[in-house]
């Protein structure tokens, strides 16, 4: 199972993926201020190969205001999981938002989907998963 984070300054969704890594399911928006407290009752429950964090950038490529705190959520979850063999991939997305909007509710676990169903299926493509 994968896990998927759709970072924002407020909030952060919550997403994961089904056993056979074959579709994404939003999970749950929590207070990124709680995201650490949240995430370590998710481990404690199961064992992810990997966590997928939303990687925003503007068109040219640049990373976004947002990523200052995506950097630093990322070096958290990396102390957390320093002894485990879960790894931590940044996966581009943009507008992931927008899009959960058009297609749902808008809900941030939402974008967090979009974010890993497009992870999960780039994989496949490589044939990688």
């Amino acid at each position: 199972m994968y896990l998927s984070l759709d970072i924002g300054e407020k909030k952060t969704g919550i997403a994961v993926s089904d056993e056979s890594m074959t579709i994404a399911n939003p999970k749950k928006v929590v207070e990124t201020s709680e995201l650490k407290k949240e995430l370590q009752k998710l481990f404690d429950v199961n064992k992810y190969k990997g966590i997928v964090i939303g990687h925003s950038t503007d068109f040219s490529g640049k990373d976004n205001e947002i990523m200052k705190k995506v950097y630093s959520v990322k070096t958290k979850i990396e102390k957390m999981l320093a002894n485990t063999n879960t790894k931590i991939y940044l996966h581009q997305e943009i507008y992931s938002t927008r899009q959960a909007s058009r297609e749902g509710s808008g809900r941030d676990d939402e974008a967090a989907a979009i974010i890993l169903q497009s992870f999960i299926d780039s994989k496949k493509l490589n044939n990688k998963i």
